[in-house]
């Protein structure tokens, strides 16, 4: 339900993206997308160029560094049995993250978790984590299809909630997909500036609002 006070929105649910907005997963990512090229006959790369890999679909990723399009496939299974085996928990929870959705909590906000990683995954880093006491629904990607935006992300989300999307849900994320589903879902959106994108991203994108620590989103929320 839209709420209004003085006659503006008032946040009522909250989404957050995972990799580079709750949490720092690029340690694991990392490793895991290196194995992957060594096991197909590539060459690692170097970390600048893996930070890219946080956030967009996998398929994306690796496509761009292949010889060959057909070897992106073998690269995505070799990704997800090392993901799978030692790449999955090697992670840390932002700081700041933990004191923000107790805030949220306490304040009676709907939180739900909506990424481009695949839900098997996403939802068992919450489960093992601290943060599975704070979200209702983890929305992510089913298997690893291609085709699934973060629009869709979104709206699974918010339908997992009971929730019709508006400017009254706020969607936090660090990459340009993230924008680009608030938008075309109508959604709000805060781009979390701790995490892997960077604000030429987001002004590209279209995002105007950009918090720079997760501190920053208490004071930021109530005055979209």
């Amino acid at each position: 339900m839209l709420i209004v006070n003085n006659g503006e929105v008032t946040i009522s649910t909250v989404l957050f993206d995972l990799d580079g907005t709750l949490i720092n997963s690029f340690p694991g990512i990392r490793h895991c997308a290196n194995q992957a090229f060594i096991d197909n006959g590539y060459e690692p790369l170097d970390d600048e160029t893996l930070l890219t890999f946080v956030g967009p679909p996998l398929h994306q990723s690796f496509s761009k560094w292949v010889r060959d399009p057909a070897h992106v496939a073998d690269l995505i299974t070799s990704y997800r049995f090392h993901y799978a085996n030692d790449g999955l928990l090697n992670y840390t929870i932002y700081e700041g993250i933990l004191p923000v959705l107790d805030y949220l909590e306490s304040a009676g906000k709907a939180l739900a978790v909506a990424t481009l990683k695949p839900t098997r995954f996403a939802a068992h880093i919450i489960a093992e984590s601290p943060l599975g006491d704070y979200f209702q629904v983890v929305s992510g990607t089913t298997s690893d299809h291609s085709d699934e935006t973060k629009a869709d992300i979104i709206t699974a989300a918010l339908k997992g909630l009971g929730v019709t999307p508006g400017p009254n849900v706020c969607m936090i994320g660090d990459r340009h997909q993230d924008v680009e589903g608030a938008t075309a879902t109508s959604v709000s959106f805060i781009g979390a500036g701790w995490g892997f994108g960077s604000v030429a991203e987001f002004s590209a994108a279209g995002a105007t609002v950009i918090c720079q620590q997760p501190s920053g989103l208490v004071a930021l929320l109530p005055s979209l």
